[in-house]
């Protein structure tokens, strides 16, 4: 699966090795995440879809008060 961001990098879920790379333009790889699971084995969990949230995705001037009901 992968999704094409608004920077023009491509956002990659390879659902079986539970990994989420993104590529920039020139073929390098920017940002990599492996889901793993026990390192020693070589084991990741599956990961299933992965969506890029640009920086404005948030608004943190909005975001509710925490307090005790």
């Amino acid at each position: 699966m992968h999704e094409v961001t608004s920077a023009g990098t491509v956002l990659v879920t390879s659902s079986r090795q539970g990994r989420i790379f993104e590529v920039n333009r020139d073929g390098r790889v920017v940002f990599d995440f492996i889901n793993q699971f026990d390192a020693a084995a070589g084991e990741a969990l599956h990961v299933s879809n992965a969506r890029f949230l640009g920086p404005d995705f948030f608004d943190f001037e909005k975001l509710p008060a925490c307090g005790n009901p």
